[in-house]
């Protein structure tokens, strides 16, 4: 297929759509120790995101979007380095990717991983879907933001190209630098060339059109040192059925951190009820089961959406409050003082507003 725009031949498009796909706890998880390693508490991280220092090692905890991007917003307050997503990106190994990791490298060739992983990029942690395109005798691999990630987007772009880069070094080995000859950098150099260049571990092109990595066509067919067609085969099934296990498992902790981060005024326990069509004892016994409650869920909830209106400037603490289902400005400032340890002026002052 031609894209018109470009002249470019599209040898893989990405179509999956990353919106509704819930994620698997370990990205979250390995943010928070990064975290830890720089001296941030695990409960700073986690704040406002319904995510408990306990649930980062269950294999059961699914995650969103929004949650991950509330998690790593609390890294950026506490966290000055100019460039937290490169740092991030090192501790992302393949490995993180659980069963898609373990596949990626019996794949035959290089084209091969790239398309597995693709393929099923539903089971890793990016906010991007990823393109490969031809001209001539190069490939261009890019990274497509599908919905938007505001202000950070540069923190998962630095994040996932790191990773994309790590992960090929581990998988092709020596050949590495036959595949990658350039990376594409959408942003322009201000005195930052050797920091993302050591990071990427590869020459960098500032101020490209598109983020991309990109090398000779031929080296998508180099054969892959690990390459095991019985073995793919096997993990190939296992990711398969992860995939329909992700899709058909909504915890119950899930489905009501939805309606709390979604719905306003912020519902309490009986709406949540009715809205899940289940009785309100059915609903505390059923968190119950998961380790949680509702009142924990719900304060959590009012913290991390107060925190997003009030990075909003000219949204006023009344319509806040209100949001938030008080009837009151006053007791919407208490909760929220009790809740971060600040109160709303103060902590617009801390964001310069």
């Amino acid at each position: 297929m031609i894209n018109d725009d470009s002249g470019e031949e599209v040898l893989f498009q990405g179509a999956t759509d990353l919106r509704r796909h819930p994620f698997l706890i370990n990205g979250i998880t390995r943010l928070a120790e990064f975290a830890q390693r720089q001296g941030i508490d695990s409960e700073a991280i986690l704040a406002g995101t319904g995510i408990r220092p306990a649930d980062l090692y269950s294999a059961q905890i699914l995650v969103s979007a929004r949650q991950e991007f509330r998690a790593v917003e609390n890294l950026l307050r506490h966290y000055s380095d100019p460039h937290p997503g490169l740092q991030v990106g090192r501790c992302f190994r393949l490995s993180v990717v659980g069963l898609l990791g373990s596949a990626v490298p019996h794949c035959a060739t290089a084209a091969d991983a790239m398309r597995f992983f693709m393929d099923h990029i539903g089971l890793s942690y990016t906010h991007f879907l990823i393109d490969i395109t031809r001209r001539e005798d190069r490939f261009r691999l890019s990274f497509r933001e599908q919905y938007s990630l505001g202000g950070l987007y540069r923190f998962f772009l630095e994040r996932d190209m790191v990773f994309t880069l790590q992960a090929i070094r581990d998988v092709i080995g020596e050949h590495a630098r036959d595949v990658v000859h350039e990376v594409w950098w959408p942003f322009h150099d201000s005195g930052e060339r050797a920091a993302v260049e050591q990071a990427f571990g590869f020459p960098v092109r500032f101020g490209a059109d598109q983020p991309a990595i990109v090398g000779p066509v031929a080296a998508l067919s180099l054969p892959l040192p690990q390459a095991d067609a019985i073995t793919l085969s096997l993990l190939e099934e296992q990711c398969e059925r992860l995939e329909r296990q992700l899709a058909m498992r909504s915890q119950t902790r899930d489905r009501v951190w939805r309606l709390l981060m979604t719905e306003s005024p912020l519902p309490d326990m009986d709406r949540v009820a009715r809205s899940l069509n289940m009785t309100t004892r059915t609903l505390r016994r059923k968190l119950e089961a998961e380790g949680i409650n509702f009142r924990d869920l719900r304060q959590a909830a009012m913290q991390g959406r107060s925190l997003e209106l009030l990075r909003q400037p000219g949204t006023s603490v009344a319509s806040i409050a209100e949001t938030m289902g008080y009837s009151e400005p006053s007791s919407f400032i208490y909760a929220f003082r009790r809740a971060s340890g600040t109160t709303p002026a103060r902590y617009r002052r801390e964001l310069g507003q």
